[in-house]
C-alpha cells in the first residue's frame, strides 16, 4: 500500500482590511495555494450563499460579496 501526502492549503494573499457603509457592496477576495472549498464566518456564524451574500469559488480565489 502506498500513502500519499498532499501539501497543504495556504493563504496566499491574506484579506485585506476594509471599511464600508450598511447597504453598501464590499467584495473580499482570498487567494489560496490550492483550489478549495472553504467556510466563510461572521463572528461564529457561518456565512452561506443567500440574498444578502454571494460565494464564488474560481480556481484559487475564493470570493465573498455582501
Amino acid at each position: 500500500m502506498y500513502l500519499i501526502a498532499e501539501a497543504e492549503c495556504e493563504i496566499k494573499k491574506p484579506l485585506e482590511d476594509m471599511e464600508t457603509t450598511e447597504g453598501e457592496t464590499i467584495t473580499l477576495i482570498l487567494e489560496i495555494t490550492k483550489p478549495r472549498k472553504l467556510k466563510w464566518f461572521k463572528g461564529k456564524t457561518e456565512v452561506t450563499d443567500s440574498d444578502r451574500f454571494k460565494i464564488e469559488v474560481c480556481g484559487a480565489n475564493c470570493t465573498l460579496i455582501s
